[in-house]
């Protein structure tokens, strides 16, 4: 049920545009395979909150601003993720 209203969420943020509500959503689809043991589906996710995540950043123009978005706990968690299992790889 709760990967049901992830996925419509995620299919309504993409059309009206909103990454910033996009890469959460797929940070939260990636949580939630991760705890279903779907690594792949999880790092799929996790890959693509993370690519938003760059696209925004690469539009912030204040360095205090992106330093402030790029130190949020669950960018910070997502890349720490991402970064442990490329390890493994």
């Amino acid at each position: 049920m709760a990967h049901e209203a992830l996925i419509k969420a995620a299919q309504a943020a993409k059309e009206i545009g909103s990454r910033r509500t996009l890469w959460k959503i797929y940070s939260y689809l990636g949580v939630y395979e991760r705890q279903q043991g779907n690594e792949d589906e999880a790092l799929r996710y996790s890959h693509q909150a993370q690519e938003i995540i760059a696209y925004i950043v690469d539009r912030i123009d204040n360095p205090e601003m992106k330093n402030l978005f790029l130190t949020r706990a669950e960018i910070k968690n997502l890349k720490k993720y991402i970064d442990l299992h490329m390890l493994k790889e």
